[in-house]
């Protein structure tokens, strides 16, 4: 399926649901299955989300997503690695829903979408059955290459010392800007956000130079000291203007609050300074969003046409909380180390999004992120979802965990968090 018609669909959804007549309320939970973690074998691990409807009648129109991050192994669309992970998915799920797939969005190009739908050959329709039972659902699987011992790899940051804040952080996706349930809080599932800007000189974002700030997966791992970018305009610590500590930026991690200057203007004064990344902290605002949460949340940022070819320096937001824990260590006399890039680890950010036609009651579960740990990196016995192709091409060979609970509307991290 191509990007193109993976947006025609994403926009024919929206329209048919604007029309769709008023249903009973309908509950609908989804997420990626963590109990047991992903099994690995011959040099893939086999993901599986499932879905159900909890009722209390049948939910029609349904479309659930699951968005995984991009690898490098499976870049770009269409080609071999790319093919292979999309043939890992045996082609349906569970109710014999085709296995579709698109960009998250076209102005991010951090993660890939797979879309659960009935077969067809234009990825338009609904889910089947349609509609789906009270109590009902289904699982689809995946696979991801990973590295024997170590794992996926996939964007992250990774704080690695001192100890009092190291932390492992995955990417957050696109479509949670369509769920402010999700968004506003999230600091509190370990994730950070990138600049929303990819999609100007080229065909949306397969030109990754178009973007605003390189995407995380597709640089090379960056492993540095972590230090507060001195800024020459408003308050030192906002990073505006000619950093005044360029030397000391230079070839490390930036980091720097939210305020006083346009986020361009904090890219282009650590790019400048040399900064091999930059960390940006947001101050608490989202959207002037009331239900936000203003130590958790954090913000999609762009800007004008064509800026992304200015700013290359790979650069994330932080919530607050997150972004002023490495703050105050710095300025304790810590020193702070990091790693920002296509970082491998034992576990994976698996996103959910669901909706249906029918209004659903509680959309803390529509989406979801499940961090998903990896099973033993050695030889196991869980060879019966490893694709043909990969076989005939040769290719064999943290901190907190969600458990998905079906009945209890989501995995564990949503109903604390929420």
């Amino acid at each position: 399926m191509s990007r193109d018609l993976g947006r025609l669909w994403i926009v024919a959804c929206a329209v048919t649901l604007a029309v769709a007549p008023a249903a009973m309320a309908q509950d609908m939970t989804g997420g990626a299955v963590t109990d047991p973690p992903a099994p690995v074998a011959n040099g893939y691990a086999t993901f599986t989300g499932a879905y159900q409807n909890l009722g209390p009648g049948p939910a029609a129109d349904i479309n659930v997503n699951y968005v995984i991050p991009i690898q490098p192994e499976t870049w770009p669309p269409e080609g071999d690695g790319f093919n292979t992970l999309l043939e890992s998915t045996i082609g349906t799920d569970t109710n014999g829903n085709e296995v579709f797939w698109a960009f998250e969005s076209d102005r991010m190009c951090t993660h890939y979408m797979l879309q659960l739908q009935m077969p067809n050959t234009t990825g338009d329709q609904f889910m089947i059955p349609n509609p789906l039972p009270a109590g009902a659902g289904g699982s689809v699987t995946w696979q991801m290459p990973v590295i024997p011992m170590e794992g996926v790899v996939a964007p992250r940051l990774v704080i690695t010392e001192p100890e009092s804040v190291r932390n492992s952080y995955g990417m957050a996706g696109d479509s949670w800007v369509n769920y402010p349930i999700y968004y506003q809080f999230t600091g509190a599932m370990n994730l950070v956000a990138m600049a929303a800007t990819c999609e100007d000189g080229g065909e949306g974002c397969v030109d990754l130079e178009a973007c605003l700030g390189a995407r995380l997966w597709a640089i090379d791992p960056i492993d540095s000291d972590v230090v507060i970018a001195q800024g020459s305009s408003g308050d030192p610590l906002n990073g505006c203007g000619p950093l005044t500590n360029a030397d000391d930026v230079a070839g490390k991690i930036a980091i720097a609050r939210r305020g006083d200057c346009l986020f361009i203007e904090k890219m282009d004064a650590a790019q400048n300074a040399g900064a091999a990344g930059l960390i940006m902290v947001n101050n608490g605002v989202c959207a002037d969003d009331p239900d936000a949460d203003p130590d958790e949340c954090v913000i999609l940022w762009g800007g004008d046409p064509g800026v992304g070819y200015l700013y290359q320096v790979p650069t994330v937001m932080m919530s607050r909380r997150q972004g002023e824990e490495l703050i105050a260590a710095i300025q304790g006399g810590q020193a702070v180390h990091a790693k920002m890039g296509p970082i491998p680890d034992t576990v994976v950010d698996v996103g959910t999004w669901i909706f249906s036609a029918a209004d659903d009651p509680d959309i803390t579960n529509d989406y979801l992120v499940d961090r998903v740990p990896l099973g033993e990196m050695g030889p196991t016995f869980y060879t019966s979802f490893i694709p043909a192709a990969a076989l005939a091409a040769g290719l064999e060979g943290a901190f907190f965990q969600t458990d998905l609970d079906l009945n209890n509307k989501g995995s564990e991290a949503a109903t604390v968090t929420l």
